[in-house]
């Protein structure tokens, strides 16, 4: 069997492609953005696919560097649970031995804070979105907003 070197790394039948595209992603990311400046704030917003890896990630000018780089594990929590990472903040408050599970098993790649969930499309988790840089409350709006704009179930 021959195996062309250009098909390494790609989807093929027995892997999962990506789930949403750099578009769409883009797309989610211009939302989120769109809103954060209609609410004079100054974020950082990130997508992942369904793997957690990323596809895409903005920081707005003047939007805190450490919400850059948290950004990213925010977005990847919410794929990698399939819900608001939220509900993680809950999770560590009530169960604080999972919480220490969930954090050691990703080995420094996630971080536990409100602002990520899940971008469903037909019931089915395509990747994540994630804010950085306001309160809690902002970050998960602006998260919802972006995936709204980008035509994804919340």
């Amino acid at each position: 069997m021959s195996i062309d070197r250009n098909d390494i790394g790609r989807a093929g039948p027995t892997r999962q492609a990506n789930g949403i595209s750099l578009q769409e992603a883009q797309g989610v990311v211009a939302g989120a953005v769109e809103w954060a400046e209609a609410n004079g704030l100054l974020l950082a917003v990130a997508v992942v696919d369904i793997g957690g890896h990323p596809v895409t990630m903005a920081r707005m000018d003047g939007a805190s560097i450490l919400a850059g780089e948290v950004v990213v594990q925010k977005a990847r929590l919410a794929a990698w649970l399939g819900r608001p990472t939220a509900s993680a903040v809950e999770i560590g408050r009530d169960w604080p031995h999972v919480y220490m599970s969930f954090v050691s098993a990703a080995q420094g790649s996630i971080v536990m804070s409100k602002g990520g969930i899940p971008l469903m499309r037909d019931g089915a988790i395509v990747g994540a979105v994630g804010a950085s840089g306001g309160s809690a409350e902002q970050d998960q709006a602006c998260s919802e907003a972006g995936a709204r704009a980008g035509g994804f179930d919340i």
